[in-house]
């Protein structure tokens, strides 16, 4: 349930006082991003998404713009490289874009 990431950036599971010292050192955000007034924003969340179990869900993408038809866009994803991409794909709806 509790994962840190690696110097590769590879998820690794581990115990809860391991996970909470990680947390307490470590920088969340793997990267962040303004486009046309929209704040774009992928973190490591640490603690597994998929509630119904396969594959751990680690990352979250968001799209902030309050008022907009985008404030509040979500898409989650399972390993860095995954995470890269979808931060990739909400630049590309922050900027007015379709979703490929």
């Amino acid at each position: 349930m509790f994962y840190i990431l690696n110097q590769n950036k590879e998820t690794v599971p581990c115990d809860l006082d391991t996970w909470v010292r990680f947390f307490e050192k470590s920088d969340r955000f793997i990267v962040n991003d303004m486009i046309n007034d929209r704040y774009v924003s992928t973190v490591f969340l640490g603690i597994d998404h998929n509630y119904f179990g396969g594959t751990p869900i680690l990352f979250e993408t968001m799209i902030f713009d309050k008022g907009s038809d985008f404030d509040c866009w979500c898409q989650r994803s399972c390993t860095y490289e995954e995470a890269l991409l979808t931060h990739e794909l909400a630049l590309n709806v922050a900027k007015g874009g379709e979703i490929e």
